[in-house]
């Protein structure tokens, strides 16, 4: 199967080296960088946008599962966490491969899961309606992800099951003010900061294709640094019921994050 050019060449090789599998641990790794809200039960939907230099396309799912809340502790105006959390991804990819006379459509699914710890130390302060916390932040996240074999045709990659670690630290502050809106309560809130990774920031995928040598596949790289932003809503109904929307975004090294995630919690 010849190919005309170099640049078709290389074209035909970014497409069935798999990398998107490698860039989606990237996502995982990112969207873990803090600590987390928690409540009683809890139903949600997060839309997701990722830009990088290195990305190819690939469609698919990240189903996550249970993590564990942070605990708190509070003298005065200053504030801990400390906390840890376990998150369960089911993951379904889909690639599409297409250059000369081939077209395939590759589908893989896999299970992944991060292991999180993380601490943060902040002040709150308050005037003119507004609260004002400035903090510190900083979380560990050790993302595995089990090996898998793609299905759907002769380019199907097979995968080894990897682990990558990084530290994610943050200095920022957020914002919060309350809204009376009759019988309910609004709560409005930001977060403006920047963060610092160290460890693995290039995420990588081991692949082999049928009866081959094994070959590895450089994912998205993480953000050394980058600013962090965040404006949300919570709105409080019934006996202890909040809906939240939040957009949540990433921006530095050439990279790209955004998300908006809408949640319905109840407490008992």
């Amino acid at each position: 199967m010849g190919l005309p050019t170099d640049a078709s060449a290389q074209a035909a090789f970014d497409q069935i080296s798999g990398e998107p599998n490698a860039s989606a641990k990237g996502v995982m790794i990112a969207q873990r960088g803090g600590a987390r809200r928690g409540a009683g039960a809890a139903a949600g939907h997060r839309l997701r946008s990722r830009r990088a230099p290195a990305g190819r396309g690939l469609s698919g799912a990240l189903r996550p599962g249970r993590r564990l809340g942070p605990g708190l502790g509070r003298l005065g105006r200053l504030g801990l966490k400390l906390g840890g959390g376990y998150t369960w991804h089911d993951v379904s990819g889909h690639r599409a491969v297409a250059f000369a006379t081939l077209s395939e459509r590759l589908d893989a699914s896999y299970d992944a899961g991060a292991l999180q710890a993380f601490g943060e130390l902040g002040y709150r302060l308050e005037g003119a309606g507004v609260s004002w916390q400035p903090f510190v932040n900083i979380a560990h996240v050790r993302l595995h992800t089990d090996g898998f074999a793609e299905t759907g045709g002769a380019t199907a990659l097979t995968a080894e099951a990897q682990t990558m670690q990084t530290t994610l630290a943050t200095l920022g502050v957020r914002p919060a003010m309350q809204v009376d809106l009759g019988p309910a309560r609004a709560t409005l809130r930001g977060m403006l900061g920047w963060r610092h990774a160290v460890g693995d920031l290039i995420p990588t995928t081991t692949h082999r294709f049928p009866g081959g040598n094994a070959f590895t596949a450089e994912g998205a790289a993480l953000a050394r640094e980058a600013a962090v932003v965040e404006a949300g809503a919570d709105l409080a109904f019934g006996h202890g019921g909040v809906a939240s929307i939040t957009y949540g975004g990433q921006f530095g090294d050439g990279v790209t994050d955004q998300r908006i995630r809408v949640d319905v919690r109840l407490a008992f």
